[in-house]
């Protein structure tokens, strides 16, 4: 007598019924628009410095290309789940991800905070500081790659924990090739915006230059046997 378990007829009829849908889990959140305010709303504990931070983010210019909430409380899990200590920030913009980061580190962990000197991070430091973790970041105004590079001549390769890369899209490749050295064994790279608010979703031909440039990348990554990989659609994907 085989020992195979044979499914119930109750199991065997809600399959019957509903086919393959039951199975599309992972296409939950676009068949369903209130989905995601309640991954939100049930998902996220964010802290009252981060809410006034993202709130006053909102009425600045460019408010909308902030790091969203979720995607930072994401970020920090991975900070808790590693261990982490030091983080490689590649675009700063206004630093409300900075923020959530900082509060995950340890009293001795660092985020270098890499990004150029327009202007837009000048907000960051005030809540930084009004959220006691200012001296956890180390805020560089410069060139990415020459920051990175500065990086690793002070001796700093193979003992990253997370890169997070969010800065300008032509850079993405570069900044992953200095991450890698920069990343210490079983640390953790992330690359924002993989989808480009739907830019790299279209034809190659029809692609402009960061969605592109980001779809190369991703390409390559795919194919990178140096990493594992995993894309997940959180925000713009990571």
């Amino acid at each position: 007598m085989s020992n195979q378990i044979v499914p119930g007829k109750a199991w065997v009829d809600r399959i019957n019924q509903y086919g393959v849908q039951m199975f599309k889990e992972s296409l939950t959140s676009t068949e369903f628009p209130e989905a995601y305010p309640y991954l939100l709303k049930w998902g996220l504990r964010e802290l009252p410095i981060q809410s006034e931070f993202r709130d006053q983010i909102k009425n600045l210019p460019g408010g909308v290309a902030s790091g969203s909430p979720d995607e930072a409380q994401f970020i920090q899990l991975l900070i808790e789940l590693l261990g982490a200590k030091k983080i490689v920030e590649v675009g700063v913009f206004r630093g409300y991800t900075t923020l959530a980061m900082a509060l995950k580190l340890p009293s001795d962990g660092k985020i270098y905070a890499l990004d150029v000197a327009y202007g837009f991070s000048d907000i960051g430091p005030t809540f930084w500081k009004k959220a006691g973790v200012d001296h956890l970041i180390d805020l560089r105004l410069d060139d990415a790659v020459k920051s990175m590079q500065d990086l690793l001549n002070e001796g700093l390769a193979g003992t990253i924990d997370i890169v997070f890369i969010d800065a300008n899209k032509e850079g993405y490749d570069t900044y992953y090739e200095l991450g890698l050295q920069l990343l210490r064994k079983g640390g953790v790279i992330l690359v924002d915006n993989v989808l480009f608010h739907g830019g790299t979703l279209k034809p190659e031909s029809e692609m402009d230059n960061g969605a592109k440039t980001i779809h190369n990348l991703t390409v390559k990554i795919h194919a990178d046997d140096r990493v594992s990989i995993s894309m997940l659609p959180i925000a713009d994907g990571v």
